[in-house]
């Protein structure tokens, strides 16, 4: 479990990161376009938040299944 709070938190940080490269003002309804969708971010920003929700997806997915054997 540890691991995977690691990488959550590694994973929020750097999306918040991201969301301060946006092409937007910055609202609840803006912030979270950016951080599930990616919207307003410059390409290669919106291809590092994509990799990263992949690979948090990935990671989670395998938390789960190797906590349950």
């Amino acid at each position: 479990m540890i691991p995977l709070a690691n990488d959550t938190l590694v994973f929020l940080a750097i999306s918040w990161r991201l969301m301060e490269y946006a092409q937007a003002e910055i609202s609840m309804k803006t912030g979270f376009r950016i951080l599930a969708f990616g919207h307003y971010l410059l390409p290669l920003s919106k291809a590092l938040l994509q990799d990263g929700q992949m690979y948090y997806l990935y990671d989670l997915g395998r938390s789960i299944l190797s906590f349950h054997h």
